[in-house]
């Protein structure tokens, strides 16, 4: 869920996952990670994906919506 809804949300804005990396100050590696299911952000990070990408934490980690 978390996984699909990032790669979704970051292609929908055009964002390439170093673009991403670096608005975050984490590498593109651990973008890819949270893209496969390797990894999961902390919450800090989470709120930080959920204000760049406009989206909710609970949109990318649960059933909500936008």
């Amino acid at each position: 869920m978390f996984k699909d809804r990032l790669r979704e949300r970051r292609k929908e804005l055009k964002m390439s996952q170093r673009e991403l990396a670096e608005k975050l100050f984490v590498s593109q590696q651990a973008i890819a990670k949270w893209e496969t299911d390797k990894a999961t952000p902390n919450p800090d990070m989470l709120a930080k994906l959920s204000e760049i990408l406009g989206v909710s934490v609970d949109y990318l980690t649960k059933e909500g919506k936008r």
